[in-house]
């Protein structure tokens, strides 16, 4: 009788999550292939990695360089970020007064 009873469980166990991991199993193929379309695994993975964070001084250092080469891409970093205010300096204004109205730009503003 208990083995009857146990099989009965079983079997409304799994016709009741047969069609749910059925459709759990379609989301996950439609989905894209990386942790790209998985949110929840790429932050289970990401709190594995380690944090990192390069003040500006140790950036243009990152991979070694020599102090010459840094000097070089801080220099060129500041003359591309002055030539870009320059040539688009209209749309850094319109930029400025769209954000109050469109929460994108607020949110990536926020971060960068």
């Amino acid at each position: 009788m208990t083995e009857l009873l146990t099989l009965g469980l079983l079997g409304a166990g799994a016709a009741w999550l047969g069609p749910k991991a059925y459709r759990r199993a379609q989301l996950s193929v439609a989905k894209h292939p990386g942790l790209a379309g998985h949110s929840k695994l790429a932050l289970r993975v990401a709190r594995w990695l380690p944090g990192y964070d390069h003040d500006g001084e140790h950036f243009f250092a990152a991979d070694g360089a020599p102090s010459e080469v840094q000097a070089r891409r801080r220099n060129g970093l500041s003359r591309l970020a002055h030539t870009l205010n320059q040539r688009h300096a209209r749309s850094v204004e319109l930029t400025k007064a769209a954000r109050p109205l469109i929460s994108d730009l607020q949110f990536t503003s926020r971060y960068r």
